[in-house]
């Protein structure tokens, strides 16, 4: 029997003062995200931010501030090299905002949603835990000659955040540190805060199961890595060299493409099939109520279950509407900033920039090599990185302002 038939919907009815009450919250995470933005951008600007001769346009630190806070993480034509101690700090704290308003800003919408026995308190306290721990046993695994405790925790920080930004040098796909350490983190990030709760409590004896929305987010990650795996294999296999090299790049591209999008190896070198493989990746995303961006793992299942019912002659519910909205509106997100992007720079391939596009919109921030775009390019691309953030959390207090005992979220 297939998962979708053993999984009995509860009732989606909405209850009467939910939306109200979900309103003000909303607003004040929207405020959050835009407060976090403007104090980034105005310590970018900042002269003491980089050094003398290298300060920052106004839009390259507005898209620099984005690029941190939405957790996207793309790698600048300007190196790390070239900023300060205030401007590295300014990057790491920025990118503790952003992963903490992500679990918390979601993961507080989920318990509403699928009625989880955790309070709003509980949820900030495991989301500043599991940045810790996660942080500070990273930095410890990450430790090595010539490798620094800042660049260490850093990277650390960045892998479970699910932000390409990071500081030192990251290893290549065959390095044991990518396999062993920066992948399980952004793993972990992306499953999302809700259900690595669920998955301690049950480790714990507190819990006797996982939730229906767990299970699938669990499956599925598991599923949709062992697909790409053995794709980005069968087509590296192909065009490499070394197979050692390729089997290593799939696996890890195979989780990093869905949303981590550290720097372990630039795409521009990768066969056109394995290009849009990681397109494919990035749409799809990890979970609800994380670090991770994408449609998300639990959007798809509601979909194809919600398509199967439908055809089966039920009705599929208020949920199967809700992930076709947020679908239908992640890919005008990206047709958008696609077309505007080809009317902006229009001497840039048209597969190069929907890969951009595609990359913005997930927050995984993978691209073919430095970002060299400025000017109008340059801020639609960071349009489309804090839409790609900022839609999705509207999306899912939508959800929890009308829905109530769904088995999965969406968002």
């Amino acid at each position: 029997m297939a998962l979708s038939d053993r999984l009995i919907p509860l009732d989606e009815s909405p209850e009467p003062d939910t939306g109200q009450a979900c309103r003000p919250i909303l607003m004040w995470l929207l405020g959050a995200w835009l407060a976090a933005v403007l104090l980034g951008f105005i310590a970018f600007r900042a002269p003491f931010a980089t050094v003398g001769g290298s300060e920052l346009s106004i839009e390259r630190a507005l898209f620099t501030s984005i690029n941190a806070v939405t957790l996207t993480g793309f790698q600048q034509n300007i190196g790390q090299t070239q900023y300060r101690a205030f401007g590295q700090a300014t990057a790491v704290l920025l990118t503790v905002a952003g992963a903490m308003l992500s679990m918390v800003g979601s993961s507080w919408a989920m318990v509403r949603i699928l009625r989880l026995p955790y309070s709003d308190g509980q949820i900030v306290r495991a989301a500043a835990a599991a940045l810790i721990v996660a942080t500070g046993v990273g930095m410890a695994l990450l430790l090595e000659p010539g490798q620094s405790l800042s660049d260490s925790a850093s990277q650390a920080l960045s892998a479970f955040s699910n932000s390409g930004l990071t500081q030192g040098r990251l290893g290549g796909p065959p390095d044991w540190r990518v396999h062993g350490v920066l992948m399980p983190l952004a793993l972990a990030g992306g499953l999302g805060l809700p259900v690595l709760m669920e998955l301690v409590g049950v480790l714990l004896g507190r819990g006797s199961s996982l939730s229906v929305h767990a299970r699938v987010t669990l499956l599925m990650s598991a599923g949709v890595y062992l697909g790409g795996t053995i794709l980005l294999s069968s087509i590296g296999l192909l065009n490499a060299d070394s197979p050692r090299w390729a089997l290593a790049t799939a696996s890890a591209q195979s989780i990093n493409a869905r949303s981590a999008g550290l720097a372990i190896e630039w795409i521009g070198p990768m066969a056109r099939p394995g290009q849009w493989t990681v397109m494919a990746l990035m749409a799809i995303g990890g979970g609800v109520g994380g670090c991770a961006g994408g449609v998300k793992l639990t959007t798809l299942w509601l979909l194809w279950r919600g398509t199967r019912m439908a055809l089966t002659g039920n009705a599929p519910g208020r949920v199967f509407g809700i992930a076709m909205a947020w679908t239908g509106l992640f890919a005008a997100i990206v047709m958008a900033g696609l077309l505007s992007m080809l009317a902006a720079v229009p001497q840039w391939p048209g597969d190069r920039l929907l890969f951009l596009s595609i990359s913005a919109a997930s927050n995984t921030g993978l691209s073919f090599d430095p970002v060299a775009m400025d000017g109008t390019g340059l801020l639609i691309l960071t349009a489309i990185s804090l839409a790609g953030r900022l839609v999705p959390l509207c999306i899912i207090w939508w959800m929890a302002g009308t829905t109530r005992g769904a088995t999965a979220a969406v968002g």
